[in-house]
């Protein structure tokens, strides 16, 4: 959510659907970024911290080994992080979590 100054856009719009006095409060709804939705999705899905950090690294493409060096873990703690991720994700590998996490990016986005 934006707080604060419209785009001149935005403003010209606003004030030519309803001119209001300065004291008046307008809500604009704008489609929501990548980043945002994401942040819903890992919020969604009851994900830890710990386990949201893990699945930005696999949206990065990092390997297992870079993500334990990233998150200060060992390997196998970032592979039990990626198997809880999983299973309440209700996915099977790396690759449908990204397509769950980041629909846009899959085949019916094109």
């Amino acid at each position: 959510m934006r707080r604060g100054e419209f785009t001149d856009r935005e403003a010209a719009f606003i004030a030519s659907v309803a001119p209001a006095p300065a004291a008046a409060t307008v809500v604009a709804v704008e489609r929501a970024s990548g980043g945002e939705l994401l942040g819903l999705l890992l919020a969604a899905y009851g994900l830890t911290a710990r386990e949201r950090e893990v699945c930005r690294e696999v949206i990065a493409g990092r390997s297992t080994s870079d993500m334990a060096a990233r998150l200060a873990l060992s390997a196998h703690t970032v592979r039990d992080h990626l198997k809880s991720v999983f299973g309440k994700v209700d996915v099977r590998s790396r690759g449908e979590l990204v397509a769950k996490l980041r629909p846009e990016d899959g085949p019916a986005a094109s």
